[in-house]
């Protein structure tokens, strides 16, 4: 809900909190920091500033749900043949149209019915209590009732409930992971920051609504609730933030015209010809009802959402969970992927990359160290590992490394530390055993150098001399380059005798440098690979992280997604230089560092707008207005549901090759949606062909409506489906993206079917010419028609199953499916024709086994000519 303008009284707070004094911030929010808020003045900015609640989010009735699917032009002619249908007296035709548009409908709803849940999500996080300081004295009070100026405690366990400035901390970690994306916690400070126009994830200072204390307490200003914090800041740009559109509607609809006008102008000059040759004018207007039939392709929505639903289950079993079908089609246009980095390209897990395993550093004090000098402990009886992700990757390193653990671990007894905080940048403990006392330090190695006056180098203590410590330098540099995060190692032993009483006064001078010791979120093995792949299929992928740049560059370069001549760009940079900036130099940028929510929407928004087709990973609140942007948005598996709810597909497996395999799959699902297009308007035409041909040399109607609509629905129904299933092209992964905005009888599947569609009307024109030199009655030629039409269509079907190879290369059996639904439907036709039950229904009578034969004639033709223009096409395109 939107916020109202504060108090009069209430100076308006600069929104770099972060880098002003406590004292000032209180002075602008007339608080006393010690007894907080009295609770009168409390009840006033409550009812200045209102709840601090997110808002309740707008909902769609089923009613008006289910009015979206109605409202499309293919199902609004079919509604309107389906109600003349009911004038006329063909109550069977009508039926038959009017249950494929309820199952299309009821499809579409049930989808719909699961998206557009986002804001709700946001809305669950909130927590229903939290302590607020007011009138000197402690407060359980509602989340809901805090106000800008509340002075809010909080520690281990609970969620921050506003965004606050930190007064006090005691070694506070903060798990920020569903507004940075980034899994490794986030040390927090009192003291005020000097630099400007922070990200998220640097604003040290401050604490965001909705994240979680991982240790330590704290005590903090409240400085902005509700539709004002960052969390609500985020559900604001959901809420406004379009969502992508998938090509396949508009291709779709945009057939459906071209179809639809098509048949009027075929259904005016139907009747015309008619008319003009003497026929009764409502017997024409029969023929034309029955050309509209033909040419409108009523099947289209119900085949082409059971291939989507096809593909999503085979998504399923990638680890893909499709919450919004049509998206499944859409990943075949895909031109850039933006994807996180932790979890996505890593594994969202710290390990030790320096030294490697065999290194001469690997003395018995440097793993000393990195033992004691942890509060790690690893997973046994059943509990997980526990502690900070660097340290557990230290102790397992450690313990891997050790030849003989009892040496150096579990008969030293700590008798102090020195925690680790964003401070200090170090952790020292103190260690005793027999007499012996061993002080161990580790931390940023700028921390623990300056106590260091030697190095223990070949088993030898040396002095730390000034060459020394450049060359540790430079180690160091190299080290950052490469990504890792680099810590340093120290310690110093004494004897017990001549140490201090006091264990708890520390003294960190004199320490012996032990080394440094890298760490990092390693890679994940197959996604090299994957990207390889998405750049071979002509997509680009960009890495968008709230991490530093020299750590994008580095897991960059090492997979394939940063080359020589890209550009890299921080957050800061963005939001400096502004959206033209971004638009001249986003072609070019494959890495986007320290991204803000903002940032990442822009960036999307300003890559559609390029006519890029993007789509986008994310798992955290942050990434969700980008998510729902994006044309096709992919949430992992272990976001948030905000980010679930903002996406089209969840990925249960969270790696980038199950994003490449998804690519994969949709594309293979839009081949196959082609290859029903292809055969159903090659249908569609020859049925067109054949009325036209014999109105046009005089014939009677040779098609009864109720045949039309049986060739429509059964050859076009199971066969179609069964297109479905075909495995892919050979070439599916190393052709370019599809543009956006072609047609989906590109490519030359026009030009196919309708020369196609003739040779089919002519073969059929042929049959009944056959049949009527016979001497056969009409009843007799318009069943031979009807199965020749039928036939037609088989040996079509069998020729399109692959674009350029031929069915021998293919392998008969390779869609048994398709195998099957053929039979069935040449069984179905046969019983139409030898049943006498169903004789009457469809108008037919029972044919001798010769002119059963002739029907069949051209489904053989079909074949054998559209095998031949594959052939050609593959030569021309060197696809064989």
């Amino acid at each position: 809900m939107a916020v109202s303008t504060p108090h009069p009284s209430l100076a308006p707070l600069p929104a770099a909190a972060y880098a002003m004094p406590i004292s000032a911030i209180a002075q602008i929010l007339a608080v006393d920091i010690d007894t907080g808020l009295p609770t009168a003045e409390a009840l006033r900015r409550l009812a200045q500033y209102g709840p601090n609640d997110i808002g309740q989010v707008g909902h769609r009735h089923l009613a008006r749900i289910l009015l979206d699917q109605l409202i499309n032009p293919m199902i609004l002619l079919l509604l309107a043949v389906s109600a003349i249908s009911v004038v006329m007296g063909h109550v069977t035709d009508a039926a038959i149209i009017g249950s494929i548009v309820l199952l299309n409908s009821a499809i579409g709803t049930f989808q719909e019915q699961k998206a557009e849940k986002a804001m709700a999500s946001i809305r669950a996080m909130a927590i229903p209590t939290a302590t607020v300081l007011r009138n000197g004295q402690q407060t359980p009070l509602s989340t809901t009732d805090l106000v800008p100026g509340d002075i809010v405690l909080v520690e281990a366990g609970n969620r921050v409930p506003a965004d606050i400035r930190w007064i006090e901390i005691q070694r506070l970690q903060v798990d920020e992971s569903l507004l940075t994306g980034e899994s490794l916690p986030a040390f927090k400070t009192s003291a005020p920051l000097k630099a400007a126009d922070l990200p998220v994830g640097d604003q040290t200072p401050i604490g965001f609504m909705g994240t979680h204390i991982l240790t330590g307490r704290g005590k903090g200003l409240c400085i902005a609730t509700g539709s004002q914090s960052e969390l609500g800041k985020i559900s604001g740009m959901l809420s406004t933030s379009k969502a992508g559109e998938v090509p396949l509607k508009e291709r779709t609809n945009r057939l459906t015209r071209q179809m639809t006008a098509a048949a009027l102008l075929l259904c005016l000059i139907t009747f015309a010809i008619g008319v003009l040759h003497g026929e009764p004018p409502l017997h024409m207007l029969l023929a034309a009802m029955t050309l509209a039939i033909a040419a409108i392709p009523e099947g289209l929505p119900a085949v082409i959402t059971i291939s989507l639903s096809l593909g999503a289950l085979r998504l399923s079993r990638h680890g893909v969970l499709v919450r919004r079908l049509p998206a499944v089609e859409a990943l075949g246009s895909v031109t850039v992927i933006c994807t996180d980095k932790t979890g996505t390209l890593t594994e969202n897990r710290m390990a030790v990359s320096y030294p490697k395993p065999g290194d001469a550093i690997l003395t018995a004090p440097f793993l000393q160290t990195m033992r004691l000098c942890n509060d790690a402990r690893l997973a046994g009886e059943g509990n997980p590992d526990a502690g900070d992700p660097m340290e557990i990757a230290m102790l397992r390193f450690a313990l891997f490394q050790q030849e003989d653990p009892a040496t150096v671990g579990p008969d030293w007894k700590r008798l102090a530390e020195i925690p680790f905080d964003a401070d200090r940048k170090r952790m020292t403990t103190v260690h005793s055993r027999d007499t012996v006392r061993l002080i161990s330090m580790k931390g940023a190695p700028e921390t623990i150098l300056p106590f260091c006056q030697s190095i223990l180098k070949d088993g030898e203590q040396l002095p730390l001399t000034e060459p020394i410590r450049q060359a540790l330098s430079q180690v160091q540099e190299t080290l950052a380059s490469q990504g890792l995060r680099v810590l340093g190692l120290a310690n110093r032993t004494e004897s017990a005798d001549h140490a201090s009483p006091d264990v708890e006064a520390i003294d960190e001078a004199n320490m012996v440098f032990l080394g440094f010791v890298g760490l990092e979120d390693p890679p994940r093995p197959e996604a090299k690979a994957a990207i390889a792949d998405c750049r071979a299929a002509g997509i680009r992928p960009i890495m968008m992280t709230g991490d530093y740049r020299v750590t994008a560059m580095a897991i960059g370069r090492e997979l394939g997604i940063y080359q020589e001549g890209d550009s890299v760009i921080e957050g800061m940079d963005l939001r400096e230089q502004g959206r033209q900036w971004l638009a001249d130099h986003a072609a070019h940028t494959t890495i986007f560092a320290r991204v803000s929510p903002e940032d990442k929407l822009a960036i999307v928004e300003v890559l559609k707008a390029q006519h890029e087709f993007v789509a986008m990973t994310g798992d955290g609140v942050n990434d969700a207005p980008a998510l729902k942007a994006a044309d096709v948005g992919l949430a992992m598996g272990r976001g948030t549901d905000v980010a679930k709810e903002a996406a089209a597909l969840i990925l249960l497996q969270e790696d980038f090759s199950t994003i490449a395999k998804t690519i994969k799959e949709g594309r293979i699902v839009y081949d196959n949606i082609r290859k029903f297009v292809r055969y159903m308007i090659a249908t569609n035409l020859g049925e067109i062909a054949t009325m036209l041909l014999a109105a046009l040399i005089g014939f009677p109607v040779p098609l009864l409506p109720v045949q039309i609509l049986w060739i429509n629905l059964m050859t076009d129904g199971l066969p179609a489906i069964a297109l479905g299933f075909e495995p892919e092209e050979g070439n599916v992964m190393q052709r370019p993206p599809r543009p956006t905005t072609e047609s989906i009888t590109a490519g030359g599947l026009w030009q196919h079917t309708v020369w196609v569609g003739m040779v089919m009307g002519l073969c059929v024109l042929g049959v009944i010419m056959y049949a009527r030199s016979s001497g056969q009655a009409a009843h007799y030629v318009r069943t031979m028609a009807f199965s020749a039409l039928a036939f037609a269509q088989m040996g079509h079907l069998f020729a399109i199953r692959s674009e350029y190879r031929p069915l021998w290369r293919i392998g008969f059996w390779s869609n048994y499916r398709l195998n099957i639904a053929a039979g069935i439907t040449v069984i179905a036709q046969l019983m139409l024709i030898y049943l006498p039950a169903l004789q009457p229904m469809f108008h037919t009578t029972p044919l001798s086994r010769l002119d059963l034969g002739i029907c069949a004639l051209p489904a053989v033709v079909i074949y054998i000519l559209v095998e031949i223009e594959k052939y050609a096409r593959s030569k021309r395109q060197h696809c064989v």
